[in-house]
């Protein structure tokens, strides 16, 4: 999905609320975030990708392409993939985000 007024980035996954207030898009460079219908954006993850620095489990992430993003129907759950590398998640509609441990 090309986009002509975010700088040209190519989104890899989009994904809403069921109402549609809280939206979320993924792209090679990291994630964006709407609270209000789309109406404004903000970005949660940008180059060098630094996770909120409160949890002890995140960790600076480098050199990932967020293939995937979605969300449940409330907006308040969100879990985004990258490749290669970890699957994150937030709590808190994209406000902060820890890493998913999946066990082996």
């Amino acid at each position: 999905f090309p986009s002509h007024d975010n700088g040209g980035r190519q989104w890899t996954g989009i994904c809403m609320s069921s109402n549609g207030q809280y939206q979320a898009c993924s792209s090679m460079t990291g994630i964006d975030i709407s609270t209000n219908f789309g109406n404004t954006w903000r970005e949660v993850i940008r180059a060098p990708y630094t996770l909120h620095p409160d949890y002890p489990t995140t960790a600076r992430l480098l050199n990932y392409s967020w293939k995937s993003i979605t969300m449940d129907g409330t907006g308040q759950y969100l879990y985004a993939v990258a490749a290669p590398g970890p699957m994150i998640r937030s709590t808190d509609y994209g406000a902060t985000w820890n890493f998913v441990v999946i066990p082996v």
